[in-house]
C-alpha cells in the first residue's frame, strides 16, 4: 500500500481574501456607527430644542396673563407678528411678551446665530389661526427653532451636516361663565325681585334653591332679563312682570363657582382697631388687619385704599357719602363682622385683583360662618363702580346699583339675593374682572 501527503496549496489565498474583505468593510462598518452616533446626537439637540420652543412660547403668554382683554393685538401686553428672528442677544428686561419667549429661548441655550436661527409668530385677535390648526383660541404664539450639525463621524459617508427643526405653539382659551349671579340658598325663595326693580344682566342667573318659588318676580313694573335663567325648584309671579328668557326649572344644583377658593390665611395682629381712613399704609405681606373698628364714611371724606387684603375681623361697612377709590382690593369679612351698608350718595369706584388666589374677589365673606350670620344692603348708583364679585355664600344680599349707562363688571354670589331698583351687570366674557369663567393655557403643537 502506497501512502501519501496531500498539500492544500490554498490556504494562504483564502487567508488573504479574508484579510482584504474585512479591510475593505471597514469603511462602511465605521461609517455606519459613526451614523448611529451622530443620528443620537441630532435627537438629543432635537429634543433640547423641542424644550427650548415650549420654554420660551409658554413664557411669551404667561408674560400676558393679567391682560383686561384679549381682543385687540398690540394692546394689553398682547403682541401680534408673522414669524420674526428674535434678537441674537435678548435684552433684559425683556420689552413685551414675546422677548420674554426669545429670552427663554436664549436660557435654554438657542439663539437666533451662527448655526442656530430662533423666530416667534404670535396672533388671536386679528383672526389668524395657529399652524397646521382649525382651532381659534383668544392668542396663541408659535416657536420655531432650528440648528445645523455638523457631522462628525458619518462624515466619511459624505454626510457632512444635519439640521434639526422643531416649532411649539402655545394658546389661551377664554372660558365663559355661565352666570355672574348666583343665589345659593337650598331651601327658600333664593331670588326676590318683587316691587320695581330692573334687573338688567348681560350673563346668566343661577338659582340652588329647589322650593316652588324658589325666584319669586312681583310687580306690574319688575322687569328680569338675563342671557339664561336656570331654577333647580320653580319661580312664581305676581301682577305682570317682565321675565327674559323664560326661566329653565327642575335644574341641577350649579356648586359655589367660589367654593374651591382657599380662606385667607390672616397674619396674628391688629394693624387698627379704628375705623379704615385715608393714607393707609399696607403691610409688606399684604394684608391689613382691623380688630374690630370696621369701616365708615360719612362727612364727604375722600379714601383712596392701596392694593391689598383689607380684613375685618368685627365691626361693620358702613359708607354713606364722600369717595372712595381702590384697585385690587379684597375686603375679607370674618369673625364678628356685622354687614355692609353702601348708601347711593357715596362716589365709589373699586376693582378687585386681576390675578392670584383672590383673582375677581372684590367682597369675601368668611363662608364658615353661620347662616344669616349678618346680612348687607348695597345700594349703589350711576356714580358706584364695582369691578369684581361680591362673595356673600351664607349671608343675605339686598341689591340696586349701577346704571344703564355705567355698567359694572359685577357679580353677586350670595345666600339669598333680594333686588330693589335697578341693577345692571355687565358682561365679563372670561372672568378677568370678576374671576367667574376662566383662562386655559396649553400647548396645541
Amino acid at each position: 500500500m502506497t501512502t501519501g501527503i496531500r498539500v492544500n496549496c490554498a490556504r494562504p489565498s483564502r487567508r488573504g481574501q479574508a484579510a482584504l474583505l474585512i479591510t475593505l468593510s471597514l469603511v462602511p462598518i465605521v461609517g455606519m456607527l459613526g451614523l448611529v452616533v451622530d443620528i443620537g446626537w441630532a435627537y438629543y439637540r432635537k429634543v433640547m430644542a423641542k424644550t427650548a420652543a415650549q420654554s420660551a412660547t409658554i413664557a411669551a403668554i404667561m408674560a400676558v396673563q393679567g391682560a383686561s382683554s384679549w381682543g385687540t393685538c398690540n394692546s394689553n401686553g398682547l403682541t401680534c407678528q408673522n414669524a420674526t428672528a428674535c434678537p441674537a442677544s435678548p435684552g433684559t428686561p425683556p420689552s413685551n411678551n414675546i422677548m420674554n419667549g426669545c429670552l427663554y429661548a436664549k436660557q435654554n441655550g438657542f439663539v437666533n446665530s451662527g448655526n442656530q436661527t430662533v423666530t416667534m409668530e404670535a396672533h388671536g385677535p386679528d383672526g389668524t389661526t395657529p399652524p397646521g390648526s382649525t382651532i381659534s383660541p383668544a392668542y396663541w404664539v408659535s416657536t420655531t427653532i432650528t440648528e445645523n450639525l455638523p457631522q462628525l463621524f458619518s462624515a466619511v459617508l459624505g454626510k457632512t451636516s444635519a439640521k434639526v427643526a422643531v416649532r411649539s405653539t402655545s394658546a389661551v382659551f377664554l372660558a365663559a361663565a355661565g352666570a355672574c349671579i348666583y343665589a345659593l340658598d337650598p331651601a327658600n325663595t333664593g331670588l326676590d325681585a318683587s316691587g320695581t326693580p330692573d334687573v338688567e344682566a348681560q350673563c346668566g342667573i343661577y338659582v340652588d334653591s329647589n322650593d316652588s318659588s324658589a325666584m319669586l318676580v312681583g310687580g306690574s313694573s319688575a322687569i328680569v332679563n338675563s342671557t339664561v335663567i336656570k331654577i333647580v325648584g320653580n319661580y312664581g309671579t305676581h301682577g305682570h312682570p317682565t321675565i327674559n328668557p323664560t326661566p329653565s326649572v327642575g335644574q341641577p344644583i350649579t356648586p359655589d363657582p367660589f367654593a374651591s377658593v382657599p380662606l385667607p390665611t390672616v397674619p396674628n395682629r391688629c394693624d387698627t382697631s379704628s375705623s379704615l381712613a385715608d393714607g393707609i399704609t399696607m403691610p409688606a405681606d399684604g394684608f391689613y388687619v382691623d380688630c374690630g373698628g370696621g369701616f365708615s364714611m360719612s362727612g364727604n371724606p375722600s379714601v383712596t385704599l392701596p392694593a391689598g387684603i383689607y380684613v375685618l375681623k368685627g365691626g361693620s361697612i358702613d359708607l354713606h357719602n364722600g369717595t372712595l377709590t381702590g384697585s385690587g382690593v379684597t375686603f375679607y369679612m370674618t369673625g364678628s363682622f356685622s354687614g355692609v351698608t353702601i348708601n347711593g350718595n357715596v362716589n365709589i369706584t373699586l376693582s378687585a385683583p386681576t390675578s392670584g388666589s383672590l383673582k375677581g374677589l372684590l367682597f369675601f365673606q368668611d363662608r364658615t360662618l353661620a347662616v344669616g350670620a349678618f346680612s348687607s344692603t348695597i345700594n349703589g348708583g350711576s356714580s358706584t363702580i364695582l369691578n369684581g364679585s361680591l362673595y356673600f355664600p351664607t349671608t343675605d344680599v339686598t341689591y340696586s346699583g349701577g346704571s344703564s349707562t355705567q355698567a359694572s363688571y359685577t357679580a353677586l354670589v350670595a345666600y339669598d339675593i333680594a333686588f330693589r331698583g335697578n341693577s345692571y351687570f355687565a358682561a365679563d366674557p372670561y372672568g378677568a374682572h370678576t374671576g367667574l369663567g376662566g383662562i386655559t393655557y396649553a400647548f396645541i403643537e
